[in-house]
Order: C-alpha cells, then sequence, then structure tokens
C-alpha cells in the first residue's frame, strides 16, 4: 500500500530504539497505544490507561489489606508495572509490613510458572496475577492441583462479560479504548478532525464493589411489577443482591392488565414493600402510592440523572420525588439494513417513487416504503408486509398512533387549559394511520410485532426499546446482524416503562434502601442491559460490552431525549395521561374495525376524553 494512502499506523507494543527511529520517520501519524514513546511528533497520538489511578488503587488495596506475603505474576516488562509504578507498591508494601515477590515469564511458560507460585511454600497470603493469560494460568494450576484453600486471588486484566470464579478482576477496559481510537480515526477521515494528543481511560477497576450496602440479618422484601424483559433479567441477578446484603426479594410478577386492575387496591392498603407501576400512571397515582424518597434515601447518595432532566417525570410530583425510573424505555424505529441497502430494491423503489430508498423521516414516507414492501401491493417484496400495527387495548393503540399525530404536528394541550383532540391534525393523523393498515401485519402486543420483524415478515417495526433485544435473543430471528434503528418518523417517540416507590405502608425502609444502592449502581446497571432489560443509567449504555451486542443503544439514548409522554402543563385541570390515551385509543380501535371514519373518530375521542 503507498505511504500516502496510509491514514495511521497504529502500534501496540513494539518500541524498542530501533522500532521507535522507524515510526518517528514514517510520514504519517502513528497512534501509540498502551505504550507512550518519550517524544511524540506533533502529529503523533497516545492511547492508553490512567496508571497513576492503577497505581492508587492498588496501593490503597494493598495499604488495606491484611496480608503479608504476596505474589506479583507478570512479564518481565509489563506496561501496568512499571518501574515507577513498581517502585511505588513496594514502598506502599514495605510500610504495610507486606513483602511482595515478584515472578515473570513468556506468555509461553506462563503455566510452569503459575505452578511455581501455587505450589510456594509458605503458601503467598495473596496472587496478584497481570494479564489474561497469566490469570488463566493460575486458575489452571489450582485446578488442577485439588487444593481445598487457596490465598486471595487478583487480577489486573481486560474487561471482560464473563469472569473468573476465583479472581477479582481488576478490569482494563480494551474494547473501550479500541472504540475511542477507531471513532477520532473516523473524524480524522471523514471531517479532518486532529487525533487527540493524549487521550487517557480511567480504568473500570474492581466490579461489583458496593461498600454501602452492609450485610444484616436475613430479611425479606416484596416487589409487586410488570412481567418484562427487564424484570426477567433482574431476576437473574437477584442472588447476588441477597449474598451482599442478606435480604431477599421476592417479585411478584404479573401481566400488564393485572398490574393496573392491583393499583386501586393499594391505596388504602399493601403487603408490598416496592411497586412498579407504569409511568403513565405516576403523575395521578404517585402521591397516594408512595412515601416521598427522602424518607428512604438520600437522593445525593444516587446519580442526578435518576431524578432531574428527562426522568423528572419518572420522579416528581408537584415539586416532590416520590419515585425513580425503574426499566424506562422509549419507541423505536427498526428496519432491516440489508433491504434498505440492496442495490436492486434501491433501484426499484426509484423507479417507482423518484426518490432514493431510506430510513423514513415523515410518516408520508413511511407509508410509501410500507407500500413498497408489502408482497400484495408490490409481489416481488422479499417481505409479506412493510410495517405493522400493535394494538391490543386502548393504552396499546394509542401509543402506536400517537407518534403519527404528534410527528404531524398536533399538539396535545393548546395552552389555554384545553385538549382539542377534535381537530383538523387529529383527522388527518387518522386518515394517515388508517391507510398505513394497509401494509401491517396487526398485533396484540409490543413483543409480538418484534416477533414479525424478527422471523423475516415485516420490513419495519416500531416497537419500545425494552423488548428490542428479542430481535437477536431469539432462535426464531432472521434478521441477526441486520437490523438499523433510528428515531421515528416524525421525530417524537412515546417514552415507556415504569417508574419504582416505596409503598406508604412499608416498614422495610432500610432494606428499600439496600436494594435503591445496589439497582443504582453503574455495575448492576450495565448487566441489567447486557441480559436484555433496559436502566436509567447511561453508563450501561456507554458500556461497549453493551453497545456491541445491542447496536441500537445509541439511538435508545438519543430518542429518550426526544421523547415525550402525556403533558407537562400541569394547568390543564383533570388531565392524566391514562384517561387521554384511553379517549384515543378507544376512537383508534374503533377506527381499525372500520366502525368510524376519522372525522368520526375524533369525535368520539374527545367526547370521552370530556366525559371522564
Amino acid at each position: 500500500m503507498p505511504i500516502s494512502s496510509i491514514l495511521a499506523v497504529l502500534t501496540i507494543s513494539t518500541l524498542t530504539t530501533r522500532c521507535c527511529e522507524i515510526y518517528q520517520n514514517l510520514p504519517c501519524p502513528v497512534i501509540y497505544m498502551e505504550r507512550k514513546p518519550k517524544k511524540l511528533r506533533p502529529e503523533d497520538a497516545f492511547y492508553g490507561f490512567d496508571l497513576l489511578a492503577v497505581r492508587d488503587d492498588w496501593s490503597r488495596m494493598i495499604a488495606n489489606s491484611s496480608w503479608k506475603r504476596v505474589a506479583v505474576f507478570c512479564s518481565p516488562n509489563h506496561f501496568l508495572l512499571t518501574p515507577d509504578i513498581t517502585e511505588y507498591l513496594n514502598t506502599t508494601a514495605a510500610d504495610s509490613g507486606i513483602e511482595l515477590i515478584y515472578f515473570s515469564s513468556d506468555t509461553n511458560f506462563s503455566l510452569s510458572t503459575a505452578f511455581t507460585i501455587v505450589q510456594s511454600q509458605p503458601a503467598f497470603d495473596a496472587i496478584i496475577a497481570a494479564g489474561s493469560i497469566r490469570t488463566a494460568s493460575i486458575d489452571t494450576a489450582f485446578s488442577i492441583c485439588k487444593m481445598k484453600q487457596h490465598p486471595e486471588l487478583l487480577s489486573i486484566s481486560a474487561a471482560s462479560t464473563y469472569s473468573y470464579t476465583n479472581f477479582d478482576v481488576y478490569e482494563m477496559d480494551y474494547r473501550q479504548l479500541g472504540s475511542d481510537v477507531t471513532k477520532d480515526l473516523i473524524l480524522q477521515a471523514t471531517s479532518g478532525t486532529p487525533l487527540p494528543k493524549e487521550t487517557l481511560l480511567t480504568p473500570k477497576g474492581f466490579p461489583y464493589q458496593f461498600p454501602e450496602i452492609v450485610k444484616g440479618k436475613p430479611d425479606t422484601i416484596s416487589m409487586l411489577t410488570l412481567d418484562n424483559p427487564s424484570t426477567k433479567a433482574l431476576r437473574k441477578l437477584l442472588p447476588m443482591f441477597e449474598a451482599i446484603s442478606g435480604i431477599k426479594v421476592e417479585l411478584n410478577c404479573v401481566s400488564y392488565e393485572d398490574l393496573h386492575s392491583k393499583i386501586d387496591t393499594l391505596k388504602d392498603a399493601c403487603t408490598y414493600d416496592l411497586i412498579r407501576i407504569d409511568v403513565a400512571d405516576f403523575q395521578p397515582l404517585g402521591k397516594e402510592l408512595y412515601m416521598p424518597l427522602s424518607q428512604v434515601i438520600n437522593l445525593e447518595c444516587l446519580p442526578q440523572q435518576l431524578y432531574k432532566g428527562n426522568y423528572e417525570r419518572y420522579s416528581v410530583v408537584e415539586g416532590i420525588p416520590y419515585a425513580l425510573p425503574f426499566d424506562p424505555s422509549v419507541q423505536l424505529f427498526l428496519y432491516r439494513r440489508d433491504l434498505f441497502t440492496n442495490a436492486l430494491l434501491c433501484r426499484a423503489y426509484y423507479e417507482e417513487y423518484r426518490e432514493n430508498l431510506s430510513v423514513p423521516t415523515t410518516f408520508e414516507q413511511y407509508l410509501r416504503i410500507a407500500n413498497f414492501f408489502t408482497r400484495s401491493f408490490h409481489p416481488d417484496s422479499p417481505t409479506q408486509y412493510g410495517a405493522t400495527t400493535t394494538y391490543g387495548s386502548d393504552t396499546i393503540s394509542a401509543s402506536d398512533f400517537l407518534p403519527y399525530y404528534l410527528g404531524t404536528g398536533g399538539i396535545i394541550t393548546d395552552g389555554n387549559e384545553l385538549c382539542p383532540i377534535n381537530s383538523p391534525k387529529m383527522v388527518q393523523a387518522m386518515e394517515l394511520y388508517k391507510d398505513m393498515q394497509q401494509y401491517t401485519c396487526k398485533q396484540q402486543w409490543w413483543h409480538d410485532s418484534l416477533h414479525q420483524f424478527a422471523t423475516g415478515q415485516s420490513a419495519t417495526t416500531i416497537v419500545y426499546s425494552n423488548y428490542v433485544s428479542d430481535v437477536i435473543n431469539t432462535k426464531y430471528s432472521k434478521v441477526i446482524g441486520q437490523v438499523g434503528a433510528s428515531i421515528l418518523p416524525g421525530g417524537h417517540p412515546l417514552l415507556g416503562g415504569g417508574v419504582i416507590g416505596v409503598s406508604l405502608f412499608s416498614q422495610k425502609l432500610q432494606g428499600c434502601k439496600q436494594f435503591f444502592n445496589w439497582y443504582y449502581s453503574d455495575d448492576i446497571a450495565s448487566m441489567l442491559v447486557h441480559l436484555g432489560g433496559t436502566s436509567p443509567l447511561t453508563s450501561a449504555y456507554k458500556d461497549f460490552r453493551n453497545s456491541n451486542v445491542y447496536p441500537w443503544l445509541p439511538v435508545a439514548e438519543e430518542s429518550t431525549g426526544h421523547g415525550t409522554r402525556g403533558t407537562d402543563d400541569i394547568a390543564i385541570p383533570g388531565f392524566t395521561t391514562r384517561r387521554y390515551e384511553f379517549a384515543i385509543g378507544t376512537a383508534i380501535q374503533k377506527l381499525l374495525l372500520n366502525d368510524l371514519p376519522p372525522e368520526h373518530a375524533a369525535v368520539m375521542a374527545q367526547t370521552l376524553y370530556d366525559y371522564r
């Protein structure tokens, strides 16, 4: 390859004197990873970890331990144990009366050295292994030796979805480091943005550390919640919470309909400590179901994003936080990326509509795309339907329809304490929505619509983000690796999911506080998302382990910023999201059954809203 066509050279560990001379004379930028040369040219860049943070974290652990004799297993010149860091660790250990003994080997002989360490006499109080190969070698040596007891085992290694059973791993997120380099190179190639001179990534450190949780006497707290993907993910992690806190969480998972039927019975008496309700029900019911959060936990101990900004509607009633976002979601537009980039399909679409086949930004454009991918209108379509309709109840029907109304300029309140449902905009949106029905497969629930998309029946779908993981996590999926995601046409997705708060009748406030501290930690949030659930913590979406598996997560985060549900205008007398959506959804179901034309459905919705 000609030198002139090379954007940059990336090097990871070849920093001998000879290599440095070669790199310094290259006519293109050089990106150094992990090991930084003494001098960088103006066009060069360095990406690595903040080794001072590594040094401080490990020095603190050594100083606070009860160890006397510790083995450190690394390569002769492991970058994490550079001379200055080694000297600092040695000083810290000496001040604490700890002897550090260093072992090193080539990776090909790491298992042999591991046996030497494991079988040393007297035995070590702790073993620190640097790198995944040496960590695995120590793990293997202990497994083969069948030792009944082993010292404390720690590792400095790459962040991994899976962890060693016997090791506490101090995680270095190499995948995130590589992702950062890639993004900066793309920016440089596409917009000429120069590479940052130095990028230092803070180590992830030891995961699943919960210093604010103190294990007490065995206890039980109960939770009423919806049976959905987030709850399924939570159930898998609850044994960890019980192990570190002594508190067992009893989940009572019910269907969407059963949850709503139970809510009214919880206002006067309740046997649950924690209650999850839909965000659409929170504003009218929050004060009646929950005690103020300030009576349970110091909010300053929790991330502010949980009760401020766009999540305020999940937390605050009349200026007082009563709940926290539990499993927030937002509507996403999913499409078959392989179909939208197919040259033959793109040409056929252009020939018919004289526009490029692209992700729709308006519902009028979406209507044309849905028509194009519906086999009854275009026999050569690779899918039977172009889109989906989800309409299992009045609330679901309203959720499916309202993005059409809001995306074509509709408003929920007019600023004059009125809720103008019967309007030209509403009739226009209903006409558009009714036209779309020719090209959709109709389903009762969001999961059902997603199934039609995953099995290749529909070219597109609109569903809530907390169900999207099933598009790849199912044996029926035919679209793995082919899914694209975008903000909804019209740009007004609805927010969904639920909130969680402590029942007014709960006597287990300490247990609830412990649960909140655990549930809203970065590590648990990330694992919930990885297991197919959702979390209000944006760190979970930025975790490369998750965004690499679920590529739509950045779109979900962006869509949340555009999302809405109900109205923020508290001056509208009697307005509740549930009341509004009941009126809209009931009229939409009549529209879908062809019982009413759009203009009469709009009148019906207004009448139902005014009557209730």
